[in-house]
């Protein structure tokens, strides 16, 4: 990823992922960690002082309170990092899980500010990463306070969904539990809500248990 001559930076070159060579260069930097499916390795309140680099597998970030009730901000997958407000010295706003088994390259924040300083565009990466989730979290606000959950779930399943052999499917196969989380609602909402697309006919599940769409789904219901 390279700065472009004359005005501003070329954001046809921004990626989600990390490039080889940032991998590479950032794998020799830190520690590899394996974490298995399910492992919480990394907790809400506690001291932040390193970045994650996802090598492989998929997390997600999330938050609950005392009940037991989450809410998830956000899956990342490989080539994706977090962590990175270790910088200010705060403790970690969110908890992070592993979806399947997962390994990442943890950089401690003495290592990580060096590397940002030695890797100016790596730098540059990282506050484009930075805005893209402030505007993501702005999006999520706005959706929780203007639209109903109803409208939160298909935008969610459109979000996710892709062309596989001629099918709209859904790859990740999510839990109602987890789409609830996601949505800011509770499981039984999800549910009356997921029944009513399948009895419609929009949706179904494959041989995997993957929810395919069927047709365009309804914008209200």
């Amino acid at each position: 990823m390279m700065m472009t001559s004359g005005r501003g930076f070329d954001k046809s070159q921004i990626t989600n992922e990390l490039s080889a060579d940032w991998l590479a260069g950032l794998g020799t930097t830190g520690e590899v960690q394996h974490y298995p499916a399910g492992r919480v390795f990394v907790r809400e309140g506690e001291p932040e002082h390193a970045i994650y680099i996802l090598l492989s597998g998929r997390v997600r970030v999330f938050s609950r309170d005392e009940t037991g009730r989450e809410v998830v901000f956000n899956v990342l997958e490989r080539g994706d990092y977090f962590g990175e407000m270790c910088l200010d010295g705060e403790s970690r706003s969110a908890s992070v899980a592993a979806l399947e088994p997962t390994t990442c390259v943890v950089i401690d924040e003495t290592r990580i500010r060096r590397f940002l300083s030695d890797n100016p565009e790596f730098a540059f990466n990282l506050i484009l990463k930075l805005i893209q989730r402030v505007r993501h979290a702005t999006a999520q606000v706005k959706s929780l306070a203007l639209t109903d959950v109803y409208s939160r779930v298909v935008t969610l399943l459109q979000q996710r969904a892709e062309w596989l052999d001629g099918r709209h499917v859904i790859s990740e196969q999510m839990t109602q539990r987890e789409i609830a989380a996601r949505v800011g609602a509770t499981r039984e909402m999800v549910n009356r809500i997921l029944v009513q697309l399948r009895k419609g006919g929009y949706i179904a599940k494959d041989g995997g248990r993957r929810i395919v769409i069927l047709k365009p789904l309804p914008k209200s219901w």
